[in-house]
């Protein structure tokens, strides 16, 4: 991780999405309409998400993501009742804001 990537924000998506993205002009997914927004983290938050969450799953992208591109809103939040804060995006993601990709292994 580099420091630029200190100041983003990452969300991982699958790579069919990416690329429905890519040709519609903007990011979304299924949580964004099942929740009301798209989960993100940290770059501190990473790795836990990854082993909590992505284990054994294949064909998936991480999206590092610049918080000052955005169009969505971004709150930083706990729904599930914790104290740690995870950014999540309330509405598509604007493709210019994708600063890099990288496949998840």
């Amino acid at each position: 991780m580099s420091k630029t990537d200190q100041n983003r924000i990452f969300h991982i998506a699958q790579r069919s999405e990416l690329i429905e993205a890519q040709q519609s002009g903007r990011y979304v997914c299924d949580s964004l309409s099942t929740e009301g927004f798209i989960h993100c983290c940290l770059d501190t938050q990473l790795e836990g998400v990854i082993d909590r969450y992505y284990q054994g799953v294949t064909d998936q992208v991480v999206l590092c993501l610049d918080p000052a591109l955005l169009e969505p809103e971004c709150r930083y939040e706990n729904t599930v009742g914790g104290e740690e804060q995870f950014p999540h995006l309330y509405g598509p993601i604007n493709l210019d804001a994708i600063v890099s990709t990288s496949l998840l292994e």
